[in-house]
């Protein structure tokens, strides 16, 4: 004999509570509706993402570059079909990409009597003016003038320093840069830059409603600069100058990825190009 008890345990006995079937239901219920909640949030994020990519690596129809300041003071670039138009009566609506003129540019009437040639920057020309009445102080004053020229200046005679900084692949061009470019108001009348319901409606985001404001954008088919001085001028002709430039040298053209990430690395490039010009990014 020992000590040892050599007795057979109690069988462990949990008691679990039955639930009802209507607890079960209304839990899967729950389950399947937070399911579904994550999956249309994953949609939303990644529709515009995936309509992006189609368009732009399935489609061959040219597109136009969109330089939008979003709230927070991130700018991102973007790109919409230069063909897609619709039939407008109204004159407010202007020319439009099917007709064989992208809806951004003037009608000739709205055209200066003669272009202001900005003198540090040959091939950049202003054909367009409009100014506010409530605002004449926006006019094409030479201190404007200077503004404008002097952005411009920084960004064609360092642009070809940033790129090999960078390491910014470009063709050689013979052909020398050609940049009409409209000054307008920067209200949401119409022929302002941030109407979007008429002649720049094209520029605006898919996704964003409504579409951000901005000080301007490069539109690249054909080449043209939009933009306001009614605000931080010489930074952003610099900024226009710099996507005009990448467009002209083929930097756009040169890199990798779907046509909407270069839009947007070219952008980042933009900022970071004005930033080593002192004018902020």
């Amino acid at each position: 004999m020992n000590d040892l008890d050599t007795s057979r345990p109690e069988p462990l006995v949990i008691d679990v509570p039955l639930r009802s079937t209507r607890e079960v239901v209304a839990d899967a219920a729950l389950a399947l509706g937070a399911a579904a909640a994550l999956a249309a949030l994953a949609l939303a994020v990644l529709a515009p993402i995936a309509a992006e990519w189609t368009r732009t690596t399935a489609r061959a129809e040219p597109v136009d570059l969109v330089d939008l300041e979003l709230p927070g003071g991130l700018r991102v670039a973007a790109c919409v079909e230069a063909s897609a138009c619709e039939p407008v009566a109204s004159h407010d609506a202007g020319p439009l990409a099917c007709s064989g003129r992208p809806a951004v540019e003037p009608l000739p009437e709205e055209l200066l009597a003669v272009p202001i040639e900005l003198p540090s920057c040959p091939g950049v020309r202003i054909i367009e003016w409009r100014t506010d009445p409530r605002r004449p102080q926006f006019g094409p004053t030479a201190e404007h003038l200077a503004t404008l020229d002097s952005g411009c200046r920084k960004a064609m005679y360092r642009f070809r320093e940033f790129v090999r900084i960078a390491r910014i692949r470009v063709r050689e061009v013979d052909r020398p840069l050609d940049l009409p470019v409209s000054v307008v108001p920067e209200n949401d009348e119409p022929r302002s830059l941030n109407d979007t319901r008429f002649r720049f409606r094209l520029r605006a985001l898919e996704a964003a409603r409504p579409p951000p404001r901005i000080w301007g954008y490069c539109h690249h088919r054909p080449l043209y600069v939009v933009l306001t001085v009614d605000g931080p001028a010489e930074n952003t002709m610099a900024h226009e100058v710099f996507h005009a430039m990448s467009f002209h040298y083929g930097a756009i053209a040169l890199d990798t990825g779907p046509l909407a990430f270069r839009l947007a690395r070219d952008e980042l490039r933009a900022q970071a190009f004005t930033e080593m010009l002192g004018l902020g990014r």
